[in-house]
């Protein structure tokens, strides 16, 4: 098992076994839900969260960057520190993509764990998603370091096809032979426009009437990113399966909420108690 696998997991089994007490036990819901940090209106169950999330999102990245080894130890992958630099964004982000859809998931255990509702627990959600599009800028911006420490800038930041290849031996610039690895280009003709317009969208969301909708409608290009993520990181459903599944599942019993026909009253009738 890699160990970025058990910090996520870990990480969720311990909000899991925590919603479960809370639903139990409902004092220690309700201890839970009290302030915690009382100068930045958190509760107690957001601060504990907050705390693990920290510890294990610098050990993930410590993780990635330091520790693992890719494709095989190939030395081209691991001797370039720009090169493990951007992988590591690029793991990063897609963590932070799987965790940002449990909040956003209206019957939610994880919120339990909070002690909050899900109106309260937007900000986890939103603050993931700035992490994670953060992780995505990062990611690009350091990859466009290494093409033009491999003198491939800036045809490999714009291309379908890329120079750069995997099989490359440390310190040479790839071959004029094309690379063709699809899921590169794909990735960038869906993340450059999305990146931008979520961005875009985030201006719109405290507005009203249009602005809203604009916001709304904008802000589901964001779902555009899991498959491509799926197509182009190879242990990316590692992080994404399990949370998109929550998503589509709640999103599901809405929709089902919504268009069902409303319930009747068919009969009325008064006893008179003895």
């Amino acid at each position: 098992i890699m160990p970025d696998i058990v910090m996520y997991y870990g990480f969720l089994e311990v909000l899991a076994i925590t919603s479960i007490v809370a639903a139990a036990v409902p004092a220690f819901s309700l201890w839970l839900s009290k302030p915690g940090l009382s100068m930045i209106g958190l509760s107690r169950g957001e601060t504990m969260v907050g705390s693990m999330f920290v510890v294990m999102s610098v050990l993930f990245f410590s993780y990635w960057y330091h520790d693992h080894n890719y494709h095989e130890s190939k030395a081209f992958m691991n001797q370039s520190a720009t090169e493990r630099l951007a992988r590591t964004w690029g793991q990063t982000a897609v963590m932070y993509m799987g965790l940002l859809f449990l909040p956003a998931s209206k019957n939610s255990l994880w919120l339990k764990a909070l002690g909050v509702s899900w109106e309260r627990g937007l900000w986890v959600h939103r603050n993931l998603g700035v992490l994670s599009l953060v992780c995505m800028v990062c990611h690009i911006l350091t990859y466009w370091v290494r093409f033009v420490e491999m003198k491939v800038w800036p045809h490999d930041a714009f291309a379908f096809l890329q120079y750069y290849q995997i099989n490359s031996d440390p310190g040479t610039a790839p071959t004029t032979d094309f690379y063709y690895n699809y899921a590169i280009g794909m990735m960038q003709l869906v993340a450059y426009p999305a990146i931008i317009i979520i961005s875009v969208s985030a201006w719109f969301r405290n507005g009203k009437g249009s602005k809203w909708e604009y916001f709304k409608y904008l802000h589901y290009i964001f779902l555009v990113l899991v498959p491509a993520a799926l197509l182009h990181a190879n242990g990316s459903w590692y992080f994404l399966l399990g949370s998109i599944s929550f998503y589509l599942i709640d999103a599901s019993i809405r929709f089902v909420g919504v268009v069902s026909p409303p319930a009747r009253l068919l009969d009325i009738g008064v006893s008179e108690a003895d």
